[in-house]
């Protein structure tokens, strides 16, 4: 769970803290910045999972998530989370750095990291704090719990060190959270479609691999799929089943079980069912 969240310089976040719970939501007008909220830690997840300057590069450059209002200056990014860990009962929190400085008067605009550090804090407990990784100028090193050196940066480079991947690192449990989160923005066109029979660990930004993601969980997920199921019967009274029959064809698509009814509904027939069903009633 993200705990807190610092902000100076991105996109139109010029510089913002956020106290985050386990379920947060963005309210405000139209342009006031709440998409470039979620844009953050896009851009994060891009760093562990592609590599910083691909993160950069793919939004146009260092001039373009610069903030408008400076030509030259910095931008920083601070993350406190808590990480779950195996079988451990308690999360571990973590605390993480991003400083990038830069340019944005010439072309797509230069850039360096100025400083990345990663801590573990947890000063109530038997374990303290203590430091993970510490980076000055895109030189620097990782360490484990009892200070002994993890790896080693020593000529300047303008990567993150999220780009590791260094086995035994107490900080690859961060990385791996992070390269883990997913962001949605579902098409319920894309979302109605068959689907090839394949196993799908994540259901895909828009939706597009639905059907054979919950194949795979009713296959091999069956706790989870019985309380995605629950989620929506909860919802849909009139719902007693989701189902996702594999096809002659190598293909998958979703069918709903109604009450009453005889034989179930393919999903891209659902919304016109919904809309005669409606009317009928107003008759």
């Amino acid at each position: 769970m993200i705990k807190t969240l610092k902000i100076k310089n991105y996109l139109s976040l010029r510089n913002i803290c956020l106290e985050l719970g386990l379920n947060n939501a963005f309210v405000g007008p139209n342009n006031a910045g709440k998409s470039n909220i979620i844009e953050v830690f896009r851009f994060i997840n891009k760093i562990a999972s592609s590599g910083l300057s691909a993160a950069v590069n793919d939004r146009g450059g260092f001039a373009e998530i610069l903030w408008k209002g400076l030509d030259d200056g910095e931008m920083s990014f601070f993350i406190e989370c808590q990480v779950p860990v195996g079988e451990e009962a308690t999360p571990r929190t973590y605390q993480y750095e991003l400083v990038l400085t830069g340019s944005a008067k010439t072309g797509p605009g230069a850039f360096s990291v100025e400083k990345e550090s990663l801590k573990r804090c947890e000063p109530e407990s038997n374990f303290g704090s203590y430091t993970l990784a510490s980076f000055m100028g895109g030189r620097g090193q990782g360490f484990h719990p009892d200070g002994t050196i993890a790896f080693e940066q020593k000529e300047m480079t303008s990567k993150s060190f999220l780009e590791y991947s260094v086995p035994g690192w107490e900080g690859m449990y961060l990385k791996n959270y992070v390269t883990f989160w997913r962001f949605y923005r579902l098409i319920p066109f894309a979302m109605r479609q068959a689907n090839a029979i394949s196993e799908q660990f994540f259901l895909n930004e828009y939706g597009d691999n639905l059907s054979a993601w919950l194949l795979t969980l009713q296959t091999g997920y069956r706790e989870e799929y019985r309380r995605l199921e629950q989620a929506v019967f909860d919802n849909f009274p009139e719902i007693t089943g989701v189902l996702t029959p594999p096809n002659q064809v190598g293909t998958t698509f979703i069918q709903l079980q109604e009450k009453y009814l005889k034989r179930p509904v393919n999903l891209w027939k659902i919304s016109e069912e919904i809309r005669i069903r409606n009317a009928l009633r107003q008759l």
